[in-house]
């Protein structure tokens, strides 16, 4: 299935990742199934069917909360990222973003992580936070020794180059064509139809921005080419990013004839995507799934309160028994202390009653006779008159 994706026949890699998630199914291998569902929905993101995208997705999720995996849930929060950004909603895309990266820094899967760190460039840039997103982007340039995936630099370089363009003045452009070109260096290692496709759009639309017209316009004919190819004509959105930028550049140079026809052209592509869209039912899919998810991490934190509940009560109940034991061995320490008391005043007793006349209450001759036995010794060994 990842193979076709990525050689652009999403047809055939949807069939194959329905077979491997039955499978999954059969065998009761709960992320398995979850993975499955991330393939399967991010097929349906990228054939513009969001509906099933949020279906396959949230069910993903339900899983990632049950077996608790950070690689899961920061695949499945980063494939929501991408279907939200698609969707229009930049700001819920980048909690998402955040919420993946955190998940994957976590097991330090940084490819994955760096991965978002773009996606999150990408949409700082959609809503024209320019100084987020070159921070973003600067992280991953700053961090690509520990990055295999050639894709993730190349959107890392192309984010630059766009956020840069935005400022003013030549330098700026100067700064955002020499991105563009460091970019350039590692297409050729990229393997994906799909990747190169996007790569090729974006980079006319930095191109664009610094008045490169002549070389955006055989750019975005390059990325043409690819359309056209097997696999990719169901691509209705980069058609449409194509068709209108190219309207834009013609209108620029002031060809405006040709510009109306591009858009002309553009009109009927839109037709034929809002035809096939969904829009009331993706949006209510949409708002229950955010309903659905905010009562799912609820639930996790009752959870949570609970456990912590139960440690609490656990060690109030440690204490108290404590508290009891502490309390038990003072009673004993002063049972046996009162006990000792007992047996030295008895023997103190016995000893006296020994040494003494009863009657009398006078030294006996017992005693007597000790004392005498005692103070001879001591004479003999003083060599001192006993009297």
């Amino acid at each position: 299935g990842l193979a076709n994706e990525r050689l652009g026949d999403l047809g055939l890699a949807e069939r194959h990742y329905w077979e491997g998630f039955e499978i999954a199914k059969a065998l009761e291998q709960q992320e398995q199934i979850a993975k499955g569902l991330i393939n399967l929905g991010a097929i349906y993101y990228q054939t513009n069917q969001e509906e099933l995208s949020i279906v396959a997705l949230q069910d993903a999720l339900k899983i990632s909360f049950q077996v608790n995996d950070d690689e899961l849930s920061g695949s499945i929060y980063s494939e929501l990222g991408i279907l939200y950004g698609q969707l229009g909603e930049a700001e819920q895309a980048i909690k998402f973003y955040e919420k993946s990266y955190q998940h994957y820094i976590k097991i330090k899967s940084y490819g994955n992580a760096y991965n978002n760190m773009r996606n999150l460039g990408i949409n700082y840039a959609n809503i024209q936070n320019y100084e987020k997103a070159i921070e973003s982007y600067q992280q991953i340039v700053d961090n690509q020794d520990k990055i295999e995936n050639a894709e993730i630099i190349i959107s890392a370089y192309l984010g630059l180059a766009f956020a840069n363009a935005r400022k003013e003045g030549d330098e700026a452009d100067e700064q955002a064509y020499q991105y563009l070109v460091q970019a350039n260096d590692f297409i050729d290692g990229v393997e994906s139809k799909y990747t190169k496709l996007r790569y090729l759009i974006d980079r006319a639309w930095a191109l664009d921005a610094i008045k490169h017209y002549d070389e955006a316009l055989d750019t975005l004919s390059d990325a043409e080419e690819i359309i056209n190819e097997g696999g990719f004509s169901h691509n209705i959105l980069s058609a449409l990013r194509i068709k209108v930028l190219q309207a834009l550049i013609h209108y620029d140079l002031g060809l405006f004839e040709e510009a109306y026809h591009l858009l002309d052209h553009y009109s009927e592509l839109e037709m034929i995507y809002r035809a096939g869209k969904q829009d009331k039912v993706v949006a209510e899919l949409r708002l229950g799934f955010d309903s659905e998810q905010a009562d799912i991490e609820n639930q996790l934190l009752e959870s949570q309160a609970d456990i912590e509940s139960i440690k609490l009560s656990e060690a109030n109940r440690q204490a108290k028994d404590k508290e009891k034991y502490i309390t038990a061995l003072a009673i004993v320490s002063l049972i046996f202390g009162w006990i000792l008391h007992r047996i030295y005043r008895g023997q103190k007793k016995l000893v006296h009653a020994t040494q003494t006349d009863a009657l009398t209450g006078l030294a006996n001759r017992r005693f007597l006779s000790e004392q005498g036995s005692q103070l001879i010794l001591k004479s003999k060994s003083t060599k001192c008159p006993l009297a």
